[in-house]
């Protein structure tokens, strides 16, 4: 396992071990440096993505690494979406004004923030990593929280929908479409390690898994993902994105059908969403 990574797994499991000691005893100090494990276990990750996955340097000209808010920046470029921003960001200034002005968060709200890093970070390694924590996946357990990270995507991109914010939704449903394919081709391949959804599909049409017409839908929904997370600025017409979300619905519909066939452990819901 890389050295960031595993350094940023280490972490946080002790974060994990802090929060248990918490609800043993109740001591403040407990949350506080469950915040500091959990952030720096963030920080960590996402610079080993940013160095394995995207081949950005992490190290600035004066060699200093980059700062986490820097780090996430460069995941928003990346098309690294997985990660729920704004909850890490509000963990890491809790973070800050505890060590650097000596400030104090109510523990409810640590707590509640704690979580959705946890979740954030649960979706980013199983996802992006293939990697799950025995751990992490006991603390979902113990606080009764059941959803898969797919699960999570199909309800975020659903409430995306329904709010109207097509390109999230778009990109949440693109999530759960790069996440199927990579599943049904490593099992239909027995193997792992397809790190880019061009690898994934170029893989699936050589060895014959999907038709001509699969292939050209999946490479014109890459491309309208790659223009909204490249390009955020460039306008696109609200149908053509209502449109792909339809064919991105559609196809992973037909491989979460393909996967039961081969009866892969992915929960998807039956009904993905009601446009």
């Amino acid at each position: 396992m890389p050295v960031l990574l595993n350094s940023g797994i280490e972490s946080l499991i002790e974060g994990l071990t802090q929060i248990e000691s918490y609800e043993r005893n109740k001591n403040l100090k407990n949350i506080r440096f469950a915040i500091l494990h959990i952030d720096t276990a963030v920080e960590l990750i996402v610079k080993e993505y940013i160095k394995e996955k995207t081949q950005r340097i992490i190290i600035e000209k004066d060699h200093k690494s980059l700062s986490l808010p820097d780090c996430i920046k460069s995941l928003h470029r990346a098309q690294a979406e997985i990660l729920y921003v704004n909850d890490i960001l509000i963990l890491h200034e809790i973070r800050n004004n505890a060590q650097l002005l000596g400030l104090r968060t109510a523990e409810d709200q640590s707590l509640e923030i704690i979580e959705k890093v946890l979740i954030s970070l649960r979706n980013f390694l199983e996802l992006k990593f293939n990697c799950k924590i025995g751990e992490l996946e006991e603390y979902f357990e113990q606080i009764g929280y059941k959803k898969t990270p797919v699960e999570n995507y199909l309800d975020g991109a659903k409430l995306a929908y329904q709010n109207g914010l097509l390109e999230s939704a778009f990109i949440q449903y693109y999530i759960v479409l790069e996440f199927l394919t990579k599943k049904f081709l490593e099992n239909e391949m027995r193997t792992v390690g397809f790190n880019t959804h061009r690898n994934i599909m170029l893989n699936l049409k050589n060895y014959n898994l999907i038709s001509n017409g699969e292939y050209k839908d999946i490479k014109k929904m890459r491309f309208l993902r790659n223009t909204l997370t490249h390009s955020p600025n460039e306008s696109i017409v609200a149908d053509i994105i209502e449109e792909g979300i339809k064919t991105v619905i559609s196809l992973i519909d037909h491989f979460q059908g393909k996967i039961n066939e081969l009866r892969i452990n992915t929960t998807v819901d039956d009904s993905l969403v009601d446009l």
